[in-house]
């Protein structure tokens, strides 16, 4: 019973719990206050308000709570992949975030 927590999946959360959750996951990794924030808020506008890790723009060609496309998305899908989990885990995608803003382009 103790490890009933590994079965929870994130992509179910409502959209308060994705906030508090990617609060929290970005705050873990040593982002100040006011990074986090900025950071959370983008995530929320790229997704249109949704926090929706399969949610898709430009006509189809963005994909995730960054909108990833091209070269990015494909980083996305490796990264993901590397992981061990579908391109559409949210906590998948907000890793690749992560990766994203410490790795230089």
């Amino acid at each position: 019973m103790a490890d009933e927590w590994v079965d929870i999946n994130p992509n179910d959360f409502d959209l308060n719990d994705k906030v508090k959750l990617a609060t929290q996951f970005f705050k873990d990794r040593g982002w100040q206050d006011h990074q986090v924030a900025g950071i959370v808020a983008n995530l929320w506008h790229e997704s249109a308000g949704s926090f929706n890790p399969e949610v898709k723009g430009d006509g189809g060609k963005s994909y995730g709570v960054a909108q990833w496309n091209g070269p990015r998305l494909t980083g996305l899908r490796q990264h993901t992949k590397q992981m061990g989990v579908p391109e559409n885990d949210f906590l998948g995608q907000l890793s690749y975030v992560d990766y994203e803003l410490r790795v230089p382009e």
